[in-house]
């Protein structure tokens, strides 16, 4: 047989768990249209999958890659040889599957299976437009769903069984799928009139699964999704309804509701010169993890106050909380409508203190005043990057008195904006100082009055009202 290039088989109905069998598998594989699993081959064991034997023509580990829309077989070469042989069975239900060689292979054989067909096992299959000239009442399929057009209005839909999603749906009210769900193709699920959409079961397949609900419809994964065939996006967005998942697994995650709330509390700080806030006790609603799952809430440590000066009751706006544990470490945001979500709160920024250094107090002779003069002064504690300039202190002596080492008391000093904010700060006086005053030298003036000469050296003196010069 000479398949190579594209190939398609046809059955006349839909069929189920499709089983195809291939031999002297080489080059470089094979791409279908469906997704598939590996049920066994011979080559080397690997996970319990293929036997220790050799295949008929050879050897080798047979996988699986997703790689776009497209399920690709291939595999690796062992020391015992090339072109294994196996079976590979196909997860959905459909009435044509397609490959194509990637190699220039001339011959492969290929052996078909088929356990079932949809209608045997009550699998409804839809392959035309439903609703789309009139609106359906409620929906009800005891079995599964195979569909490959899409309701595009109904009032509701339920689904019971097993079930293959090749197009989208929109219902007014609740979907619900009980049993596992795969998907075919990028599908939407849409409720438009507070529609609740849930899923009972696993969800597979390398697509786009896009759920929305309106009004207060809720969106509810209880079962895994992506846990054998990792979705390639998984978008679910409510109005104000709630969000419950279970383990994802999917190149990426978008899980937004307007009901989400976060709350917070920011720690107060003393000025430092940035925005930076501490929080505690983040904590948000709307959405539920199931018990086991792989996914995690981070919840926001840090934030930003609305801008960095001080204050008292200052807005604070926490980080955004994301999900993660869907793909490795990567995090998504989570949304409160198409903005992160995020908390709201308030605390303070108290000034930061300030101290002069260098500041000297000035010895002087007594003047009747306790006046000390002040000199230099260096402000200490600035922010790094940032000036002030201050003025109006003023220092006294303790008394009076003439004294040595008195005690200089300093106030009165006032902070200015420089290159930072005079309001940021607040000014401590120097402490300590000391100075001394020194005792003022007096003069006395007075008149000699002439006499006789007696032989002594003794004199009569006048002293006037204002005898004492240098008297303060």
């Amino acid at each position: 047989m000479q398949y190579q290039g594209s190939q398609t088989l046809s059955f006349s109905e839909s069929v189920e768990n499709l089983a195809f069998a291939f031999v002297s598998l080489n080059g470089n594989g094979y791409s279908f249209n469906n997704d598939f699993t590996i049920a066994s081959y011979a080559g080397s064991n690997v996970g319990g999958l293929g036997t220790a034997g050799n295949g008929f023509f050879g050897n080798g580990t047979v996988i699986k890659a997703v790689v776009g829309a497209e399920y690709q077989l291939n595999y690796t070469a062992s020391a015992l040889g090339t072109e294994p042989q196996g079976t590979i069975r196909f997860e959905r239900s459909f009435s044509t599957v397609s490959w194509q060689s990637q190699s220039n292979e001339d011959w492969n054989g290929f052996t078909v299976g088929i356990p079932t067909t949809s209608a045997a096992v009550g699998k409804l299959v839809l392959n035309g437009l439903v609703g789309n000239g009139a609106a359906l009442g409620a929906v009800a399929i005891t079995g599964g769903l195979d569909l490959n057009a899409a309701i595009s209005n109904a009032a509701s839909l339920s689904v019971t069984s097993v079930s293959d999603l090749g197009a989208s749906i929109t219902t007014s009210g609740n979907q619900a799928f009980t049993s596992s769900l795969s998907l075919s193709t990028n599908a939407s699920l849409t409720t438009t009139a507070s529609g609740n959409v849930s899923f009972g079961d696993t969800v597979n397949g390398a697509r786009n699964l896009t759920v929305a609900t309106n009004g207060t419809g809720s969106a509810a994964f209880t079962g895994t999704v992506g846990g054998s065939t990792a979705l390639q996006n998984l978008s679910v967005t409510t109005d104000t309804g709630t969000v419950t998942l279970a383990s994802v697994t999917a190149a990426n995650l978008t899980v937004a509701s307007n009901g989400f709330t976060a709350s917070a509390t920011a720690s107060n700080k003393t000025y430092d010169g940035n925005a930076d806030a501490t929080l505690s006790a983040t904590s948000m609603s709307g959405l539920t993890l199931q018990s086991g799952s792989n996914l995690s809430v981070v919840k926001p440590t840090t934030g930003s106050f609305a801008n960095a000066n001080a204050g008292t009751g200052k807005a604070v706006t926490s980080n955004a909380f994301s999900i993660t544990g869907y793909n490795g470490v990567l995090a998504s945001d989570l949304l409160e409508g198409s903005t992160a979500l995020t908390a709201t709160t308030s605390a303070n920024i108290t000034t930061k203190a300030l101290t002069i250094t260098g500041m000297a107090a000035t010895s002087r002779v007594y003047d009747g005043t306790s006046v000390a003069a002040l000199t230099g002064g260096t402000l200490s504690g600035l922010i790094s990057g940032e000036t002030l300039s201050f003025s109006g202190q003023s220092g006294a002596f303790a008394d009076k008195n003439v004294g040595a080492a008195k005690a200089v008391t300093v106030s009165g000093t006032a902070l200015a904006d420089g290159t930072g904010l005079a309001s940021n700060y607040s000014i401590t006086n120097p402490t300590g100082l000391t100075a001394s005053i020194t005792a003022k030298a007096l003069t006395v003036t007075a008149t000699g009055t002439n006499k006789v000469y007696d032989g002594l050296t003794t004199d009569v003196v006048s002293l006037a009202p204002t005898a004492l010069a240098g008297t303060c």
